[in-house]
């Protein structure tokens, strides 16, 4: 009943705003978690090597805290690291000026092997099978904790 009352409340306030005819208008509930998983995936792809691919030596170990870090390990593993995988190489007029290929540097003609382009590229140096391992444990640890909170606000 009182989170009833509180979402209608909010519902009216928003309302008396919008009859004023504000300029802004800031939406934002703290408590619905929302600002906060932002922050937390935001945080999560900047550490796990998404965006950012040489992180500080001093936070160079945070980046193992990261679901995101083991995530696209084992993506780019899956898909780069067989020897069937081949990748053609573009065309000089596909580049813009002043771009090279990494086929002309490395001297691949036509397509060049997709474990070439993993060890340009990799975040971590974890085999796949233990990406994979850290994912599944990150999954059940979530799940234990959201369970946790259920059963501990269940009981009031």
């Amino acid at each position: 009943m009182t989170v009833f009352i509180r979402v209608e409340a909010l519902r009216v306030s928003i309302a008396s705003e919008l009859l004023t005819d504000p300029s802004v208008i800031l939406l934002d509930e703290p408590t619905s978690g929302l600002a906060v998983g932002t922050v937390f995936m935001l945080g999560s792809m900047l550490l796990g090597g998404f965006y950012v691919k040489n992180l500080p030596p001093g936070l160079a170990w945070l980046k193992y805290l990261s679901f995101v870090t083991y995530s696209y390990g084992l993506n780019l593993q899956i898909q780069f690291d067989t020897s069937k995988a081949k990748f053609r190489c573009g065309s000089p007029e596909s580049l813009g000026m002043g771009q090279t290929s990494i086929c002309d540097l490395l001297g691949y003609n036509n397509s060049i092997p997709g474990t070439i382009i993993l060890e340009n590229e990799r975040p971590t140096e974890l085999p796949w099978y233990i990406n994979f391992i850290v994912l599944l444990a990150v999954c059940i640890a979530v799940r234990f904790v959201a369970y946790y909170c259920l059963f501990k606000n269940t009981k009031k």
